[in-house]
């Protein structure tokens, strides 16, 4: 048995989760949840940049790699990211060490977090604790190269975190449907990311939650691969269904398909008057919107005000890979770089028609997500590649 004092109590719920924030986007992300959350969770940033991460609001700050950068950042080479981290681990390791759960944030595309994030996450999994990276991928206004290094990395992140949630600035804020200005897109871009990160922290964070312990939470999320987080909002009182309808137009809109997600946790956050067979209704609901063999794990928790309103916070586990991580893969199997007809086509070195006959000579499959047709993209990757395969052979 052990009798643990008040303030050692408080002391254990703080050092519960850590948030680590890597390079400028992550860094940035981490001045907004301090102005939000203020000292209610420890944070640690890691930067190559003297100048942008001493003007962050977080608990510890590593600078990395000024021996090689001087103190002003990478530059956007990643390459020059993992020569920053070389030699440092262990003081990574102590920083990220103590915790039952490491939120790591930053934006791929980039130098430092897009060749540190998979490195952090592999030192904070080897300490025990929960390691859960959100990441975000380049806008697609941004240089091509940004989009292809980001693509890469993903299989990294998921191989060294338990949990990575993906998200895609061009999707988050809507970028392509009509006129938007630039900063409408970053606002919902920011707020977006915001809401995964504070999505997290409330199933993270010690609360007077029902029958959703951290246990039950860091059995879904280890080695939980590719997940996806959305929730919703009831606008009518004691209605908790339309609560989850929300959610899941929301898992749509962001081209999540969580239907066959082996793993989810469902956290309704409700007023002190909504009646608990909503609830109930709800999650049945739920159960079957998921697959009938998925492990579904419910929680409930109290708001402490009479409004009738109801949340509902759902995060889906276990997802495959998008498409298009697959389809890149694939490609690099087959070109190296420098002949990757798609660049060629995109820089005008050869046109669509001739790439297409030195591929047919050369016995090359290119798969191009930006040329898939809708049917194809309903298609399992796996299954893709052996119509793929077979089709090889038959030639």
């Amino acid at each position: 048995m052990t009798l643990f004092e008040d303030t050692e109590a408080k002391e254990e719920g703080l050092s519960q989760v850590k948030i680590t924030a890597i390079g400028g986007c992550g860094l940035t992300q981490l001045d907004r949840l301090h102005d939000l959350l203020g000292n209610s969770v420890s944070s640690l940033g890691i930067d190559t940049d003297r100048g942008r991460l001493y003007e962050a609001e977080c608990d510890q700050r590593l600078l990395l790699g000024e021996e090689f950068t001087g103190g002003d950042g990478t530059g956007g080479d990643d390459k020059m990211g993992e020569r920053c981290l070389s030699g440092n681990n262990m003081q990574v390791r102590d920083l990220v060490s103590g915790v039952k759960a490491n939120l790591i944030i930053g934006g791929l595309g980039g130098g430092t977090a897009t060749a540190l994030m998979s490195e952090v996450s592999k030192i904070s999994r080897s300490t025990g604790a929960l390691t859960i990276v959100i990441a975000t991928r380049p806008f697609g206004y941004e240089e091509e190269s940004k989009s292809i290094l980001a693509k890469r990395k993903i299989h990294s992140l998921v191989r060294c975190a338990d949990s990575v949630f993906l998200l895609s600035n061009d999707m988050l804020a809507g970028v392509g449907k009509g006129k938007m200005a630039a900063k409408e897109a970053l606002r919902r871009a920011d707020a977006a990311l915001m809401e995964t990160v504070c999505g997290m922290l409330e199933f993270l964070m010690p609360n007077k939650r029902m029958l959703l312990d951290f246990g039950t939470i860091k059995s879904h999320l280890k080695r939980g691969g590719l997940c996806a987080f959305a929730t919703g909002v009831s606008a009518m009182r004691n209605n908790a269904i339309e609560a989850l309808k929300t959610a899941m137009e929301r898992f749509a809109k962001l081209k999540s398909d969580i239907t066959k997600a082996p793993r989810a946790l469902i956290q309704f956050a409700i007023d002190d008057d909504v009646l608990m067979d909503g609830v109930r209704n709800a999650f049945g609901v739920a159960q079957r919107v998921f697959s009938k063999d998925a492990q579904l794990a419910l929680g409930v928790v109290f708001n402490g005000v009479k409004q009738g309103k109801t949340r509902v916070s759902i995060i889906a586990s276990g997802l495959p890979l998008f498409n298009e991580v697959v389809e890149l893969d694939f490609l690099q199997r087959h070109i190296s770089e420098s002949e990757n007809p798609a660049r060629r086509m995109s820089s005008g070195g050869v046109d669509l028609p001739r790439r297409r006959e030195l591929d047919r000579r050369e016995g090359i499959t290119v798969l191009n997500p930006r040329r898939l047709s809708e049917e194809e993209l309903k298609i399992p990757a796996y299954l893709r590649r052996r119509m793929l395969t077979k089709e090889k052979k038959h030639a």
